[in-house]
């Protein structure tokens, strides 16, 4: 089955529309150049970036694009990205790993992993990558019969457990985490030890809706899965606890937290709150960012800049660079100024984003605005006050960083 190194695109005319998008506001102050560390040529070889595109079902639909999906910096500062690979390979994705100069240091082709179409792939900073089920419905997390069909995109006929009692059914747990090594090895010990966790949390609970809303993993190998629980009469909302695997310790529900949670600039959690306009008809519902520590104290607070258009949609992973830094990217669609630099490659990977890093205060102290598809962790930090991140062009993807000011 190839699974998750195809990226469902559903622009449904997003792109044309979006050429009548408004005039980008300026910086509120200087932004410095970035550098271009190296481009990385598109093509199928070990050194290349492979992308690929397929129609939808409807005209201006896109359904399947193979690109990269994961993107960091790894401890040693070299450069990572995990991706599709073609048809004709026999392997559905791989790890390359460069220098900083550019130089291919190694190609790490990974095993089919069995698992949802529907699949979250998390590129560890020790070159380690976490396979782990995405937005599957609680029917659907069971064993079915062996005579029963493989399931299709995440929507298998699941009559036949649907109506058991939770304690007949069988959790189908080796489709739901996978750890492969920086080698390219599963890690069976590893999986095995996070698995059973997952299976203890898993099988107490009677109140799950759906699995794997979005997942994180931090600089120890502790994994975070958020669950969608079913909403109870009199909730406003439905609440969304995270499972906690440790593979160093106990497993335990975070039952209450307080935010999103993404991994802070020294490998750490943070939870990130999002808070929003009081003025209900301002379409531009964040208006700051407060990071909160796991243990509930506030470590930084960002107010947003304005946005560069009414159709301006901010992405839900913040990067920490450091306590006064932040970078966000927002969707912008085709910005009327600026030149198309991808018009050759597929039209799914020539979406702009802008990319911009803020004070405390709201003031942008540096932008860009690259293009390419949405690529988990498409900006990331090394700790250090640099920021790296993706640009895709005609001639290749461009790998940029920048000195954060």
């Amino acid at each position: 089955m190839r699974i998750i190194a195809c990226l469902a695109i559903l622009f449904t005319g997003l792109l044309a529309e979006s050429q009548t998008s408004e005039t980008p506001v300026a910086s509120s102050l200087p932004t410095p150049a970035s550098t271009v560390l190296f481009t990385i040529p598109y093509g199928s070889a070990e050194n290349q970036i492979y992308i690929e595109s397929t129609p939808g079902p409807g005209e201006g639909e896109f359904g399947l694009g193979l690109a990269p999906v994961g993107f960091c910096v790894l401890a040693d500062d070299s450069v990572a990205l995990v991706g599709g690979r073609p048809a004709s390979s026999s392997h559905e994705l791989a790890v390359q790993v460069f220098a900083q100069d550019g130089q291919l240091k190694r190609f790490v082709p990974h095993p089919s992993v069995y698992t949802f179409d529907r699949t979250s792939v998390l590129l560890h900073h020790d070159g380690s990558v976490y396979y782990i089920a995405s937005n599957v419905f609680v029917d659907y997390l069971y064993e079915r019969p062996s005579s029963a069909p493989d399931p299709d995109h995440n929507h298998p006929d699941s009559s036949d457990t649907k109506d058991k009692p939770l304690s007949e059914k069988t959790l189908a747990i080796s489709r739901l985490l996978t750890v492969v090594d920086a080698k390219g090895k599963v890690d069976a010990t590893l999986t095995e030890a996070l698995r059973d966790q997952l299976r203890s949390l898993l099988s107490a609970r009677d109140d799950l809706w759906s699995f794997g809303d979005y997942a994180v993993v931090d600089g120890r190998g502790t994994v975070y899965i958020s669950v969608l629980l079913a909403s109870r009469a009199g909730e406003e909302y439905a609440k969304t606890p995270l499972a906690k695997l440790s593979p160093t310790g106990a497993a335990e529900w975070v039952e209450e937290p307080p935010g999103r949670l993404v991994r802070s600039y020294d490998g750490s959690m943070a939870y990130v709150k999002f808070e929003r306009h009081e003025n209900p008809r301002d379409e531009a519902w964040v208006s700051a960012y407060t990071f909160v520590d796991t243990g509930g104290k506030q470590i930084a607070r960002f107010q947003a800049p304005p946005r560069a258009s009414r159709r301006s949609l901010i992405t839900l992973d913040p990067v920490l660079i450091r306590r006064d830094r932040l970078a966000i990217v927002s969707f912008e669609g085709t910005p009327p100024d600026k030149p198309n630099r991808a018009a050759q490659i597929p039209l799914p990977f020539q979406a702009y984003y802008r990319l911009m890093v803020i004070t405390p205060e709201g003031k942008i102290v540096h932008e860009d605005w690259v293009q390419g598809p949405p690529v988990a962790g498409s900006c990331a930090t090394d700790g250090k006050g640099n920021l790296y991140y993706l640009n895709f062009t005609d001639e290749g993807v461009e790998v940029k960083k920048i000195s954060v000011p």
